[in-house]
């Protein structure tokens, strides 16, 4: 049991307010309003939301089963992947995108708006960082990501990025009672979309030829990557600060407490990224990608269901405890396979771990809440 009796109530009471400041809202928001008319009022939302997440899964695939090893290589003209699946990658993008945008509005629209709903769609979201980041790096090759491999890329990406800036909206509602979503969802997927599609008519080595001389789209992701965990950090500290003075319920050092899962964690994965005896990175990349992303994943779902309970975050979560053993482990002196065991077996216990804690939540919500989960009851779609 994970939801204590204590934290019931405030799961019955909660609800979602949020606002979408991108400017995009006003163009694709109608879109995905005249679409949800066209959907059955027995569609759940959270089968959208799943059905979502299985679109990003499938362009995922596609890109690992061509490339494990991300090996698109310019040199060496080197392209695993044909360019028909990146096509399909952009189709599956944009799918999951449009089916984010609907599952909301179907809830609203059958009545069904609850936080079991909220975790689904931002629950799925979580893990989209990995399949999206993933296929970017399959789509330049490992041979470039090296450039940032001191400073732990993907830590970088998913742990950095994403889970400080789920902390910054979701303190930000803590205090104000609203969600403010960023612009950066809405242009990050939009801009893959045009990369998948520039990839699928043009080959993935047009985004490495420079732009009328200057740069190219290779320079600006390499820019984007190296500020934006920088101005992601510091941007989540300034939110906390203007949060605490305009009044909360708690200390200002227990606003901060969230802040120190997702710090050990960056620091231990980055010493194990950068000192590997055997190089993790360039023998099993999408290994050591999964472990970085179950471990974001689940510190991100933690804050979610804590701020729908109205509670605040243990400091240390035990996956990123674990995951900091593994990772001191793996650095000690012994057989290069080692570090391979190691890292496949923490990444498997952490996968498992996650899916049992993330299942248990959800069918907790499901019987406090007594709702279904994906399936509407029909005296409900008479009332709509």
């Amino acid at each position: 049991m994970y939801l204590k009796p204590l934290q019931v109530e405030p799961l019955k009471l909660y609800r979602y307010k949020g606002v979408n400041t991108s400017f995009y809202n006003y163009i694709l928001s109608p879109f995905h309003t005249r679409l949800v008319e066209c959907l059955p009022l027995w569609l759940a939302p959270n089968l959208i939301s799943t059905l979502s997440f299985a679109f990003s899964m499938a362009g995922f695939s596609m890109v690992a089963y061509y490339d494990p090893d991300f090996s698109l290589n310019k040199e060496t003209h080197v392209a695993p992947v044909p360019q028909w699946v990146w096509l399909a990658v952009a189709f599956c993008v944009f799918t999951y995108y449009t089916l984010d945008g609907c599952d909301g509005i179907q809830a609203r629209r059958t009545g069904t708006s609850s936080p079991l709903g909220e975790l689904f769609d931002h629950g799925f979201d979580a893990w989209n960082g990995l399949l999206h980041v993933s296929t970017v790096i399959a789509l330049f090759g490992m041979h470039e990501v090296q450039l940032f491999i001191i400073t732990a890329f993907y830590a970088y990406l998913i742990l950095v990025v994403f889970s400080f800036t789920f902390f910054l909206i979701y303190w930000e509602k803590y205090v104000t009672g609203v969600v403010n979503l960023p612009l950066g969802m809405d242009s990050g997927l939009l801009a893959l979309i045009l990369m998948y599609l520039l990839a699928g008519f043009f080959g993935p080595f047009a985004l490495q030829e420079n732009i009328l001389g200057y740069f190219s789209v290779k320079d600006f992701l390499r820019l984007l990557i190296k500020f934006i965990p920088f101005t992601s950090f510091f941007g989540s500290c300034y939110t906390i600060y203007c949060c605490s003075k305009r009044g909360c319920k708690i200390s200002k050092m227990k606003m901060f407490v969230p802040l120190i899962s997702p710090i050990v964690a960056f620091i231990f994965l980055t010493a194990w990224a950068y000192f590997s005896p055997s190089n993790i990175l360039q023998l099993h990349p999408r290994w050591f990608f999964l472990l970085t992303s179950v471990v974001a994943c689940d510190i991100s779902i933690d804050l979610i269901v804590n701020q729908m309970v109205d509670s605040t975050c243990p400091p240390i979560k035990m996956t990123v405890v674990a995951c900091s053993l593994a990772s001191i482990f793996a650095l000690l002196p012994h057989e290069m396979n080692m570090e391979i065991v190691t890292l496949k077996f923490i990444t498997s216990v952490l996968v498992l771990a996650h899916l049992h804690f993330v299942c248990s939540v959800g069918k907790q919500m499901s019987d406090v809440l007594g709702i279904s989960i994906f399936r509407i009851p029909f005296n409900v779609r008479l009332q709509t």
